[in-house]
């Protein structure tokens, strides 16, 4: 369990963040990324499900309104 200092910590380190480490971060992802052969697939379907989702809860919101 963290204290309180410890979580203030953290979340100042978090905006103490250079680009350059931040850039360094994107570049590593991209690797992962590339490296995955199904990556795109597996992006495309992460994004199917979410407009789904976002679908049906839009048309549950509007049946709901009338």
């Amino acid at each position: 369990m963290l204290l309180i200092d410890e979580k203030d910590k953290t979340k100042k380190k978090k905006k103490e963040q250079t680009a350059e480490e931040i850039a360094q971060i994107m570049v590593e992802n991209m690797k992962a990324n590339m490296a995955n052969p199904n990556f795109w697939a597996e992006k495309e379907e992460s994004l199917r499900k979410a407009r789904d989702k976002v679908l049906k809860e839009r048309k549950e919101r509007h049946k709901n309104e009338e």
